[in-house]
């Protein structure tokens, strides 16, 4: 099992770097070792369910002092996160999905079926801002149909990459592409190379988990590449679909290339 730098945990988990420090500090959630040199925090791949619970709860204004004694308890967590939510909700539908998705989480953390595949370049039509999560589904509603349009129409399924600062801080470049055919004016190459695979199904609000669980599970089985960005590419998006139920994705974690010792992906 490798260990995860506080980098690649925000990353799988969608907690920021600063917001990681903090919970560190105040004891919710403490790194699994702290370089005594450095100072530098490394997180265990089993922490990531709690992150998320973590998460999931503060989403619904539980304080974090009543989210540590629910980590630290040896009593039933599920109760005392239904008890939480129940005394923090405003929307009773809302407060449900939360309490169904962090009651899951409390058990044995989902794996998520996942596969080592080889991604070959492609050519693409790219467009970056600098974005929080907030401003990514206005941004991509504008930037695609400009994309298509550039293209003339004659594009391959979209995605997205999003800088290793979107996920630490908050707040990152956040790159949209589209594949075209290579003759295409401005068309620019994305590289290739091994990938671990997942497919996310439903809408974007969601996505968190997937993120958590194929992030656990590279770190526990695989090597990470760190110097490419984790890749989403949306099979059935918003645009083909107002039904989120039907939107479906594929999560790209980059890996490098996995040895005969790894364990094989799974579809």
């Amino acid at each position: 099992m490798q260990l995860m730098s506080i980098g690649q945990f925000a990353q799988a988990t969608g907690l920021t770097v600063k917001r990681l420090r903090h919970y560190h500090d105040t004891g919710v959630i403490t790194a699994a070792r702290i370089d005594e040199h450095t100072g530098y925090r490394w997180y265990s791949p089993d922490q990531v369910a709690d992150a998320v619970v973590l998460a999931t709860l503060r989403d619904s204004g539980v304080g974090l002092q009543e989210i540590g004694r629910i980590l630290g308890s040896a009593e039933d967590r599920t109760q005392l996160v239904a008890d939480a939510l129940g005394r923090t909700r405003a929307d009773l539908e809302a407060a449900r999905d939360r309490v169904a998705r962090a009651t899951h989480l409390l058990g044995a953390f989902p794996d998520v079926p996942f596969a080592v595949r080889w991604v070959t370049h492609r050519h693409v039509l790219m467009a970056s801002a600098e974005l929080s999560l907030r401003e990514c589904s206005a941004w991509f509603g504008e930037t695609y149909p400009q994309l298509v349009a550039a293209a003339n129409g004659v594009t391959g399924t979209p995605g997205a990459f999003y800088a290793n600062e979107f996920f630490t801080e908050g707040r990152g470049t956040v790159t949209a592409f589209l594949p075209v055919p290579q003759e295409t004016p401005d068309a620019t190459v994305l590289p290739g190379g091994h990938f671990a695979v997942a497919v996310h199904d439903g809408a974007y609000d969601t996505f968190r988990a997937t993120y958590a669980a194929l992030g656990a599970q590279v770190h526990h089985h695989l090597t990470p590449d760190t110097a490419t960005d984790v890749r989403e590419h949306y099979l059935i998006s918003p645009s083909e679909s107002p039904d989120p139920h039907t939107w479906r994705s594929e999560l790209h974690w980059p890996i490098h290339p996995p040895t005969r010792t790894d364990a094989p992906g799974r579809e």
